[in-house]
Parts: C-alpha cells; structure tokens; sequence
C-alpha cells in the first residue's frame, strides 16, 4: 500500500516510537524511570490547544491511512495479511 507521510506524520511517529520504547524498556526494569517525552509544540494553536491539535492530526491520519487501504488491491492486502501471520503478529483463527 502506498501512504505518503507528511513530515509532521514522520515526527510525531518517531516522536510516540521513541516513548513506547523508553516506557517498555522502564518497565522491564532497564532503563530510568520513564517520562514521555512525546514532543506536542508540533500541535501548538494560536489558542494553546496542543490536545485537540494532537487530536485532528489523529484522525487526519487515519482518514488519509484508510483511504489509501481502500485503494489497495485484495491481493496485496491477503498477502500483507498472510506475512503477518507468518511472522507470528496476527494470531491464526480457529475455524471452529
């Protein structure tokens, strides 16, 4: 699938990869305790509004994700599917 992140896209997900990863590694007892670092002026308004723009850039990604996932040929998506399967990130179904 093609999805075309903007910069603000690839910031804010390094930024949210980055305290996933520092609070992980907090919780298995390898690192400081953890504080998120998740860096929120990219959000900033005129208003001071840092969580709801924090909260339009979430659902602009998601609408612009889904669109694109609806684009995707069948195919692509039941092979995207199969390698997660294969790779152990999707649990098998049980038909029962």
């Amino acid at each position: 699938m093609e999805f075309n992140l903007m910069a603000k896209d690839k910031h804010a997900l390094k930024m949210l990869a980055v305290d996933l990863r520092n609070s992980l590694e907090t919780k298995k007892g390898e690192g400081p305790e953890f504080s998120p670092r998740f860096d929120m002026s990219f959000f900033k308004t005129a208003e001071g509004k840092q969580l709801d723009g924090l909260i339009d850039w979430v659902q602009d990604f998601i609408t612009r994700f889904n669109e694109s996932e609806s684009k995707q040929p069948q195919e692509e998506k039941e092979q995207e599917r199969q390698e997660l399967l294969d790779a152990g990130w999707l649990g098998k179904i049980n038909p029962e």
